[in-house]
């Protein structure tokens, strides 16, 4: 009995120490190379959301949305183009076209993703996916953007391209803000500094809302 307590013992010293070892040698380095990792690649994912900010804030305005609305239903998206009427109308706050934004948004895009490839390797597997499906979705896009692709139809048949591309940017911020730990926040749409008409509008139309608020009170 004696020889088999010391047996086992010495066998529980072994299980605690090779734990130890596993923990220290093998368990802290893979976390500090995730967080490390997980720095890089948030940077790359937060300009991805930027850019899908970027699309909504002309649809929220033209919309008489709030102009920093996100995300934006299919039903405000599709009610954005209707108002927009065209691809060669000019969106609120952007000198040019719907055309030419989107234009702008492929190349800005396929930069982040550039520099998000050669991680994939690394990356975690949902991370992957729901990168694989952006990338997917804005082929869509990138087709009706091109020159002449849809000229002179109603900016009403972008409407399923931009809020499935959309839906797959908030996507990327849900995971984003549950499984990427870094010490730089995840990006708000309000965040970027607004230009003074775009100011005046938010004031604008939070004062509406606030005075609406008010009215509906006293009516009832």
């Amino acid at each position: 009995m004696a020889a088999t307590g010391e047996l086992l013992y010495d066998l529980m010293l072994a299980i605690v120490a090779g734990w130890i070892f596993h923990f220290v040698v093998v368990v802290i380095p893979e976390d500090q190379e995730r967080r490390q990792l997980d720095e890089v690649a948030a940077i790359r994912v937060d300009n991805m959301l930027r850019h899908g900010y970027t699309l909504a804030r002309p649809l929220a305005r033209v919309a008489r949305l709030h102009p920093y609305k996100w995300p934006l239903t299919e039903k405000e998206v599709e009610h954005a183009c209707a108002k927009a009427q065209t691809p060669e109308a000019a969106p609120p706050g952007w000198g040019g076209t719907w055309n030419s934004l989107l234009r702008y948004l492929h190349r800005v895009t396929e930069v982040q993703r550039s520099t998000l490839r050669p991680l994939y390797g690394r990356l975690d597997v949902e991370l992957v996916r729901l990168l694989d499906a952006e990338e997917l979705a804005f082929t869509h896009v990138h087709h009706f953007a091109k020159r002449d692709s849809l000229g002179g139809s109603q900016f009403t048949a972008y409407a399923p391209y931009l809020s499935a591309w959309m839906a797959t940017i908030e996507d990327l911020r849900n995971y984003r803000e549950a499984e990427m730990y870094t010490i730089t926040s995840i990006p708000r749409p309000e965040d970027d500094k607004p230009d003074t008409v775009l100011q005046d509008e938010v004031e604008g139309y939070e004062s509406g809302q606030a005075t609406a608020a008010v009215d509906t009170g006293a009516d009832q």
